[in-house]
């Protein structure tokens, strides 16, 4: 992956993007059009991956690709990742902080609902 290269996408799936880029300035969010995602589109189904993680991006609701965030070669996985190529690194550690906190909250809240009352003898 050559992080320096610009979108290389075949011009049935350009209106498609545009579009997504479109919603995404209508929400407010200017890092969409500097978005380090340097892919090659194939077919309607990465089409389709790709507005679901650029919606769930712009909504905060991304799980961030931290290996293409921080790593030099990028992610290995490309156009089939369902984690956000959108985050910054910055984005995505503190997004990645978020989810991790909100897992440790979720393990909480499960062991104290199964958390049985224990009886005292002594009363």
């Amino acid at each position: 992956l050559h992080r320096a290269l610009p979108h290389v996408v075949p011009s049935q799936y350009l209106a498609s993007l545009q579009g997504i880029f479109s919603i995404c300035a209508s929400m407010g969010v200017a890092e969409v059009v500097e978005c380090k995602m340097v892919k090659t589109v194939r077919n309607e189904e990465v089409v389709e991956l790709a507005r679901e993680i650029m919606h769930q991006h712009v909504t905060g609701k991304c799980h961030p690709c931290v290996a293409f965030s921080l790593n030099e070669g990028g992610c290995f996985k490309g156009n089939h990742c369902t984690h956000c190529h959108y985050c910054t690194a910055e984005q995505a550690m503190h997004r990645r902080a978020e989810l991790q906190a909100q897992a440790r909250q979720k393990t909480r809240r499960h062991y104290y609902e199964r958390a049985v009352p224990v009886k005292r003898f002594w009363l």
